[in-house]
């Protein structure tokens, strides 16, 4: 991938913080100085992109893999397009300004179009990409104790697995 396409879209704050160390220690800082982030970001919030943003990075790489003329040149009725919320899965969303979570959605529908001849946007991959988007806002109600910038961790006796619980559902999405 092109570096600036990933300077510009997919960036984490993982990458941000090891540049301000980096930077740090190239001046010559006699101590590390904490990290700065936005003022609006919280631990939660910088792991839930970085996860999301590490996602697209994998499923932006393997659009590099898929062939952009199928189904086209191969399919007589190919070039249907179910309407899924994106503008054109039959193209990248490279250059255009949007969430991580509907990069994502769109990436899955590229793919699923360029490789799927049964399904066309909505196949396999844009339904794991669904679920991993629902494991997204599950996560996102969790509480913000467990989490750090790296990881999340809930003890044991916090676990909740009763009817309805968010963490319930989580299992379930993981599983």
């Amino acid at each position: 991938m092109d570096e600036r396409l990933i300077k510009r879209e997919y960036w984490t704050y993982k990458e941000k913080a090891e540049k301000q160390r980096e930077h740090n220690s190239k001046y010559g800082k006699p101590y590390d100085p904490p990290i700065e982030y936005p003022k609006d970001s919280t631990p939660k919030s910088r792991f839930l992109h970085d996860l999301m943003t590490d996602f697209a990075i994998y499923l932006r790489k393997c659009t590099e893999c898929v062939d952009e003329n199928y189904p086209e040149k191969y399919i007589d009725w190919a070039g249907y397009v179910a309407d899924l919320g994106i503008d054109n899965p039959r193209v990248l969303p490279d250059g255009k300004n949007m969430s991580i979570l509907k990069r994502i959605d769109w990436l899955c529908q590229y793919i699923d179009y360029h490789t799927d001849e049964m399904c066309a946007n909505r196949g396999l991959l844009w339904q794991i990409g669904d679920d991993i988007k629902d494991l997204f806002h599950l996560l996102n109600k969790m509480d913000d104790k467990y989490f750090t910038d790296e990881e999340f961790s809930i003890p044991v006796m916090d676990i909740d697995m009763s009817e309805g619980a968010a963490m319930r559902d989580v299992f379930e999405r993981m599983e």
